[in-house]
């Protein structure tokens, strides 16, 4: 992943969140001075497995 490559710690790993919403799918890095960064992608999950 670019974000740990970049120096960042994964905090939580990419994954679909339907508690949130049916196509809510993100994680989560802390950067190096330890603020959480989410990342997230609203596209319906059957793009994402296209």
């Amino acid at each position: 992943m670019a974000g740990v490559v970049a120096g960042h710690r994964l905090d939580r790993a990419p994954a679909v969140m339907p508690h949130i919403h049916p196509s809510y799918y993100a994680g989560f890095f802390r950067d190096p001075d330890g603020r959480l960064i989410e990342f997230v992608c609203h596209a319906p999950v059957a793009a994402m497995a296209a």
